[in-house]
């Protein structure tokens, strides 16, 4: 067994994360750590996951032919990463910083494996051991159609 870094991050973004979809995740600090990263769902979706989900479909689905997902797993382990920079200012869709953590070669676990996350990183005996796990709560996504997106936006700006 060894320890792997792990760092939670809410929903849906962190099943972007291990699809290859967001490539860059933000934080109000800094590391100098660069290596393997495990990423773990929070127990707790982010607060409009819906229309997060939905404005990424229809903004990105075509880019790499990502599907809509049927569900994502809540608390839990669900891939892993490589943290190969930290940035203060980038021109990617996703960086609104003050600090950007850069990954690469992106692995979604077949198999979630439920984990109680904490804050910044934190230490994983890897592998897991699966014997006694509790069952895998997952968030089913709703897909909002495109005009209501564009609506829901506009009175953003209102």
């Amino acid at each position: 067994m060894s320890m792997i870094r792990c760092i939670s991050i809410r929903q849906p973004y962190a099943h972007f994360v291990v699809e290859g979809l967001k490539p860059i995740e933000n934080r109000v600090w800094t590391t100098k750590y660069r290596g393997k990263l495990l990423i773990h769902a929070t127990a707790k979706p982010d607060d409009d996951p819906d229309f997060t989900v939905s404005v990424i479909h229809h903004d990105f689905c075509h880019i790499k032919g990502w599907e809509f997902p049927g569900r994502m797993a809540l608390g839990c382990i669900i891939g892993s990463v490589d943290l190969v920079d930290v940035v203060e200012n980038s021109d990617n869709y996703w960086f609104d910083g003050p600090y950007g953590f850069v990954f690469d070669n992106e692995v979604k676990f077949e198999n979630p494996i439920p984990w109680k996350g904490q804050q910044k990183f934190y230490s994983v005996d890897w592998p897991v051991k699966t014997k006694s796990m509790k069952p895998i709560k997952y968030y089913t996504p709703k897909l909002i159609e495109r005009q209501s997106v564009l609506d829901k936006v506009k009175n953003l700006f209102k």
